[in-house]
């Protein structure tokens, strides 16, 4: 498993709260390599900094913090890397 998989996942760990029940699955692992096909893995790992740390509308939003009483979150891989979504996500956090 190549280090930037790694680097991008424990990046993303980092974040969560219960990272005990987090393991780097095959389908974690593809998400991740797909990403890496476009983008280097600083690049990524910056992304997932922004998603964790920004106080912009749309990182509030995937925290759940726009709907704090549900208590869902959008900080799963599967919709932080979604391929459309992607590109313009890293640009606005290559601007942060």
């Amino acid at each position: 498993m190549p280090g930037s998989i790694v680097a991008v996942y424990t990046a993303w760990v980092e974040g969560q709260e219960n990272t005990g029940r987090l393991s780097l699955t095959s389908r974690r692992e593809q998400l991740i390599a797909r990403a890496l096909t476009r983008y280097s893995a600083d690049q990524l790992v910056l992304f997932i900094r922004y998603a964790y740390e920004s106080n912009e509308k749309e990182a509030r939003f995937w925290r759940g913090e726009e709907h704090a009483s549900t208590g869902r979150t959008y900080m799963k891989l599967e919709n932080l890397f979604r391929v459309t979504k992607l590109p313009g996500r890293i640009e606005r956090a290559r601007e942060w």
